[in-house]
């Protein structure tokens, strides 16, 4: 089995962050065709698509990897938009990276997080 870890984003595009979501939506295309052609093979390719994990330290990370010019003022509302909906988001949050990795080992799927 070949597992690749990509991320909610992978499906669904967030502001802010569109250079990480194209990566993501790249995992997920070259996962699903390479599924495809190693079925033959007897080979499974799995996508982890993990929601927010507690100790990723996203939302310190946020803020350095946002590219934002504080010159462009006409952003300002978008970006504290933006920061709203992220806080949302992680104060849902329920899972480590032991979680995470536990899901692979047991073989068992995440409460939130997709597995497919």
């Amino acid at each position: 089995m070949i597992l690749n870890v990509s991320s909610g984003v992978g499906i669904f595009g967030m502001p802010a962050l569109s250079v990480y979501c194209a990566s993501k939506f790249a995992l997920e295309g070259f996962s699903e065709a390479l599924a495809y052609e190693l079925r033959a093979h007897n080979i499974t390719v799995k996508i982890l698509e993990p929601g927010g994990v507690l100790d990723s330290n996203f939302r310190q990370r946020l803020g350095a990897e946002v590219a934002h010019d504080p010159a462009l003022t006409g952003y300002d509302a978008f970006m504290a938009a933006t920061q709203t909906v992220y806080d949302e988001l992680l104060a849902a949050v329920d899972s480590t990276s032991d979680d995470i990795a536990s899901w692979r080992h047991a073989g068992r799927r995440p409460r939130r997080n997709t597995w497919r």
